[in-house]
């Protein structure tokens, strides 16, 4: 809608009336007044014509169509226009500007309605002029117009398949239809899920090969396969691309979950007799003399399971930094009575200051890897060490960590894994557990146990809440979990007559389960386990679930599970769907299993801690940045880490030093070679969306120490790009005015970075409520662009008429014409995004008659990104963040990254 509006001399709406015996010309009733007009006459508005049709024009084409309305006086007096505007403002019309609001008599002036369509529809509004005819107040233009266009639909959109019956199956069809009036063309499918129970097939036997057409009124099926093996929930989303122009991406989810039809028990003995070194790790911090008490008291329950287990046991605790435990005794066994077990531990956990500090706490008092690591050195454990006699190489090694904090150890907790299980001839025989905070956000006031919590999982240990009310089930669970030996159980016969696929479910802690078959009873099966001891009174049961189209397959129990894995675009086959899938695409967005980085000369292994997404790395994702780019691909750029290993002759960083990678690994100083701009991470090289990764030493920095580990994520591409911009390139000097387009995180970089200069900051922005926030951040105006596109006089005003020094361009097709308007002769254009399209038409006059520089602007330097460091540490510069979510969210978070409802850097945790 536009609108013209002046002040009116009288009410926008008259009407002629009569008075007396006749009707008089020269009088005008308003409201209930009479008012005398004189001689000159009254206007008489006449528009031509009163309908205006557009015809049919195709949306997908971009099409678009222009008319003119005339508005002509008739009458014998001036005719004033107050208003043009659309009866129905969300009408696919926009109307032009008016030639004049003041008609004379005889006269006439014009405007433009142009008609784009934006989907499939019968278009039809009108166009409604204001003015001070008297008889005819408001006249109305009728505008018609059609749109040609595809319009899809997916049925259902959403389907939950409700509760299955593990073993069974269903089939569900997902119709995908044209509802509009041109032609369909299905680009692309994609599902994406975590579960292998749902099944989505395209039936291209059926349907042909992508890319499919329908016509309109027509519509094909696809499919969705759901046999839940668990009684987990299930989701997957299946994401269709079309040509419809209003909804080009459109995603249908399923879901379910699996039930068990009924149970036999198979019971397993399992002999627990084998010896176990047990050492707890008791952090004795201020905060956890509560939580260390309620171990204590609770101890009595520890030895009981171990004693009820006919275990062959070792208990002790270590508080001291020097590892040594205190007291006479070295360890607690099951010679002893409890009520010397209770004493002793309670010396050892120093237990005997009843909720005072610990006299030997230490400074690894919240370092419990540390504190274990000390306890089990060669030197404490060894002949005339103060710990000699706990540890037994041939038996099991279980290490309990019990903190209200963050593992605070200067390695991480994949160091210690590899340190203790290198004790042990198999890795199996050493298994951690915690008592902590609960993972991921800790309760009570506690903070999460991390760096713990990832060593339970990855040795299946047991993680348990200190924030526990029964404490005696915490330590009933530890004892057996510590003692009890946590190998495979091998069934020795079919589970029923046709089920042939096992699933084992339980947890390895678990001390009971339940064996899924039909009503048909098993045959008793027996245990095995490599290790020869007599059986214990423990018996364990455990799930299974069954499939008839899978050979029987049991799982290990207490396997240790492997660390996180990358995600990566995949080219390789994808399990179930039958044939060769992947390749572009958020829903070719995976975890993966690669090898565990190892750092050669020059190199270091860097753990990551946050990453940051840019819009380049969905554009990576979906194949617009470089369709040639070899897959697979780890995606992301931009993050933060701590080097968690070195390789030979690395100088320039050390061991736990926080660092953020290089934008370009190649690249140090100097000006760009086609050599050095091969080396972007995210593509073509493998990017940081990983636990770990693997980095030249000369390709990363160390960030300012002030920042935290997500503000610090955002710095290798967003940040340094504007720093290139305005510090390397533009040399940007106090006074000057820098134009900032957009609200983004090179923008709001840009904008911080301009401030700092002690220049002065002009912003454009399609949101009122960013323009204020960007106001807030230190912009010295602000314009929306949607309400006034022709902003670049918006900024020759802001500077009287001069224009300004610097832009920083980042819409490219749809912005740089204005950017070069809005620029001072002898100013810069810095032309850093293609958001609006990399191809224009573009008049070059203005740019050599005014010597206006176009400066293309990389991501920078590993040098510049030092300086730019340094900068923002001496000023405590802060990136301004939108928000900060799960990795697990990377395919779903990078989809919406386009969407542009984000004001500052969206980080993920890693």
């Amino acid at each position: 809608m536009r609108s013209f509006n002046r002040p009116s001399p009288l009410m926008p709406v008259v009407a002629l009336a009569l008075f007396g015996c006749t009707p008089s010309e020269n009088n005008i009733k308003v409201n209930d007044d009479v008012v005398a007009i004189d001689e000159d006459g009254v206007p008489d508005i006449e528009p031509n014509p009163t309908t205006v049709s557009f015809g049919s024009l195709s949306v997908t084409e971009g099409a678009s169509s222009s008319q003119t309305v005339t508005i002509g006086n008739v009458g014998t007096a001036d005719l004033h226009i107050y208003s043009v505007e659309l009866e129905d403002e969300d009408a696919p019309f926009e109307v032009g500007a008016i030639g004049s609001v003041l008609v004379a008599p005889s006269a006439e002036t014009t405007l433009a309605v142009t008609y784009k369509p934006v989907t499939s529809a019968d278009d039809t509004t009108f166009l409604l002029i204001s003015s001070d005819d008297p008889d005819e107040p408001v006249a109305e233009v009728e505008l018609i117009g059609q749109g040609i266009a595809p319009v899809i639909d997916i049925d259902p959109i959403s389907y939950d398949f409700g509760t299955l019956y593990i073993g069974c199956e269903n089939l569900q069809p997902l119709t995908i239809s044209n509802l509009g009036n041109d032609e369909l063309v299905v680009e692309s499918l994609t599902a994406n899920t975590a579960s292998t129970d749902l099944v989505f097939d395209a039936a291209e036997d059926v349907n042909g090969a992508l890319p499919w057409s329908i016509a309109p009124g027509a519509s094909l099926d696809v499919w969705v396969d759901y046999a839940p093996l668990d009684e987990y929930s299930d989701v997957q989303y299946v994401t269709v691309t079309s040509n419809d122009p209003a909804a080009p991406t459109v995603m249908a989810t399923q879901k379910g979950v699996g039930a068990l039809y009924g149970e036999t028990v198979d019971v397993f003995e399992q002999p627990i007799n084998g010896s176990t070194d047990i050492i707890f790790a008791i952090d004795w911090s201020c905060s956890m003399y509560d939580d260390v008490a309620n171990v204590g008291s609770n101890f009595a329950t520890f030895v009981t399971t171990l004693a009820a287990m006919d275990a062959d046991y070792h208990v002790a605790a270590v508080v001291a930094d020097n590892g040594c435990i205190l007291g006479s005794d070295p360890y607690i066994d099951n010679t002893m009575s409890e009520s010397d077990q209770q004493s002793i531990f309670s010396t050892m956990a120093c237990l005997d200051y009843g909720g005072t500090s610990c006299p030997k706490m230490g400074g690894y008092t919240e370092a419990a890897f540390t504190l274990l690591e000390a306890a089990l050195k060669s030197s404490n454990i060894g002949s005339g060490g103060c710990n000699e006699g706990f540890y037994r190489e041939d038996g099991t090694l279980a290490l309990v960590g019990v903190s209200d904090e963050v593992e605070q150890s200067v390695n991480p907790y994949t160091y210690y894994i590899s340190l203790f299980q290198s004790m042990k001839a198999d890795p199996d025989d050493m298994v951690m557990h915690a008592i902590g905070g609960d993972y991921p956000t800790g309760c009570g006031g506690n903070q999460p146990y991390t760096g713990f919590y990832e060593a339970t999982l990855a040795t299946g240990g047991t993680f348990l809440s200190i924030c526990a009310a029964d404490f005696g089930s915490n330590m009933e669970v530890l004892a057996e979990n510590s003692a009890a030996d946590l190998t495979s159980f091998e069934l020795t016969d079919t589970p029923s007559k046709t089920p042939s696929r096992s699933r084992w479910t339980a947890s390895p802690w678990s001390r009971a389960g339940r064996t899924t078959t039909p009503p048909t009873p098993l045959t008793s099966p027996t245990a095995t386990s490599p290790r020869a001891a007599p059986p214990s009174r423990w018996t364990t049961r455990s799930w299974v679930t069954a499939r008839a189209d899978r050979p029987l397959e049991a799982l290990q129990l207490g396997a240790r599970r492997a660390h996180p894995p990358p995600f990566a675009l995949q080219g390789a086959r994808v399990c179930g769907l039958g044939s060769s899938q992947g390749g572009f695409g958020l829903g070719n967005l995976r975890r993966v299993e690669r090898p565990e980085p190892t750092p050669g000369p020059g190199q270091v292994v860097v753990q990551m801690s946050a990453m940051s997404l840019n819009f380049r790395d969905l554009l990576m994702v979906e194949g617009m940045y470089n369709p040639k780019q070899r897959l697979p691909l780890i995606p992301l750029s931009d993050g933060v880490g701590r080097v968690v290993a070195a390789g030979p002759g690395v100088r320039r960083v050390k061991v736990g030093d926080r660092v953020c990678p290089t934008f370009f690994q190649g690249w140090t100083s100097g000006e760009p070679t086609m050599e050095k701009l091969k080396t972007p991470l995210g593509g073509p090289l493998d990017g940081v969306a990983a636990e770990r990764v693997l980095l030249s030493e000369e390709g990363v920095v160390i960030p300012p120490a002030h920042m935290t580990d997500a503000e610090a994520a955002t710095l290798p591409c967003a940040a340094l790009t504007a720093w290139t911009a305005l510090v390397q390139n533009g040399g940007v000097r106090p006074g000057e005015t820098v134009l900032i387009q957009g609200t983004g995180g090179v923008s709001l970089f840009a904008l911080q970075i301009v401030k700092l200069l002690g220049a002065r900051a002009l912003i454009t922005s399609s949101s009122d409520d960013k323009l204020q926030r960007a106001l807030a951040l230190g912009a010295d105006a602000g314009l929306n662009y949607r309400q006034e596109p022709g902003w670049a006089a918006w900024a020759r005003a802001q500077t009287d008429g001069r224009g300004v020094d610097h832009v920083i361009e980042v819409g490219g097709a749809g912005t740089l014409e204005e950017s070069i308007k809005a620029t001072r002769p002898g100013g810069a254009v810095h032309l850093i995004g293609v958001l609006s399209g990399a191809k224009t038409e573009l008049t070059l006059t203005r740019v050599f008659m005014q010597a206006i520089r176009l400066l293309g602007v990389l991501v920078g330097h590993r040098d510049a990104f030092e300086q730019m460091n340094r900068a923002f540490a001496q000023a405590k510069l802060r990136p301004v963040l939108d928000r900060e979510v799960a990795m697990d969210t990377l395919p779903e978070t990078l989809g919406k990254l386009g969407q542009g409802d984000h004001l500052g850097k969206i980080t993920l945790r890693a």
